[in-house]
């Protein structure tokens, strides 16, 4: 599983650097006249909503792995007691814990 956000997270980040570099370019266009402003935005608006959607999966991605790496690190210590924590925790936290444990994929 760590190894699928690290080909995620290199996919995305990869991706943004993509779009920077077409802005970049767009830009230098701009500036050169070869494009108009309304080619400029039309290219460039799309592709920085792209780019911010990207980082928020970078960031929720980021939380996902430490919330990953958080459980294992307590279950490999013994320090979790699973049974004794689905029985005393709330419906969100039972969430919550299905979904570290077996991903979005789980379908009740």
């Amino acid at each position: 599983m760590r190894d699928a956000y690290a080909d995620t997270s290199r996919r995305l980040t990869q991706r943004k650097l993509d779009i920077t570099t077409l802005s970049n370019a767009a830009l230098e266009r701009l500036l050169r006249g070869t494009i108009t402003d309304a080619q400029y935005k039309a290219f460039v608006e799309p592709n920085t909503r792209e780019a911010e959607q990207i980082e928020e999966q970078l960031a929720a991605l980021a939380q996902k792995r430490v919330t990953l790496e958080e459980i294992t690190k307590q279950v490999e210590a013994g320090a979790i007691d699973l049974a004794g924590t689905w029985k005393g925790a709330t419906l969100e936290d039972k969430q919550s814990l299905q979904r570290g444990l077996f991903g979005a994929r789980l379908a009740l």
